[in-house]
Parts: structure tokens; sequence; C-alpha cells
């Protein structure tokens, strides 16, 4: 089963091109509107953003460290793919120069009869996350 990710330019990185806007969101400023706000998309610097995603839900409530090799997204960026419309936020831990993209990982896999449920993700780093694939993980 191919995720769709490659390992280019950024540590790990998406196959389609993103498009970022200029300027670093505050991880905690954005994590705190994720746990306060009962709706479902802010406007940040003019643009519409989607703040309700699981993704988001995991960092706000979990934290930001990887769960397996231990880097901390410190860095929120609004980018978008070249052919969507739609902004979202993606978090980024710095290691080494590089910018590798943070991701929520089930710890029992969907595959295996996991869930989506808060309980069941963890964060992690896209690398980490491609190399466990879909094996089952204690770790969280």
């Amino acid at each position: 089963m191919s995720l769709g990710l490659a390992l280019v330019g950024r540590e790990l990185a998406v196959n389609n091109p993103l498009v970022r806007k200029p300027g670093i969101y505050d991880p905690e400023t954005i994590f705190a509107l994720v746990r306060k706000s009962p709706v479902k998309q802010v406007v940040l610097d003019g643009d519409d953003v989607k703040i309700c995603s699981v993704r988001l839900r995991v960092f706000a409530y979990k934290g930001c460290q990887c769960v397996s090799c231990g880097v901390v997204g410190t860095r929120v960026y609004k980018e978008r793919g070249v052919d969507q419309i739609r902004w979202h936020l993606n978090l980024y831990a710095v290691v080494d120069g590089k910018e590798i993209l943070m991701t929520k990982d089930h710890t029992v896999p969907k595959c295996l009869g996991g869930s989506n449920a808060l309980s069941n993700l963890q964060p992690m780093c896209a690398k980490c996350n491609f190399a466990k694939g879909a094996k089952y993980d204690s770790l969280g």
C-alpha cells in the first residue's frame, strides 16, 4: 500500500507539491484555538482555515513530540496543495535544518481494527510513521 510519501527535500514530503503562505504560527496559539473553539474554521491572515481536524486535535491534546524518536514540532505553517483551494495547517519539527512533517499515528492500526478515536491516536513524525507502517504500537 503506497502512502503517497517520498524521501525528498523536506525530510519526508508528500508527493503533491505544497503552496506555503509566508509566516510561522506558534503551535501553542494554534492549539489553544483548537481546544477552545466550537467552530470548524477560523480566519488566519485573511484565509479560512479548518481547525477541527483530528490531526490538529491530537497535537492540541497529546502534545507535539514524536512518541518514537522524540522530535518536537515547533512550527505551524498554512499550506495547501497546488491543486487545492482551501488552506490547512501543518506542524513541522526541524532537525539539522530540515523540516519533518508531524503526523497522527494510530496506535492500533485501522487495518487491524483501530479507530480514529483520540484515545487510539498519538503524535508521530512522518519519518517514524512511515517506518512503523501498519504495525501495532504500544508506545503511546
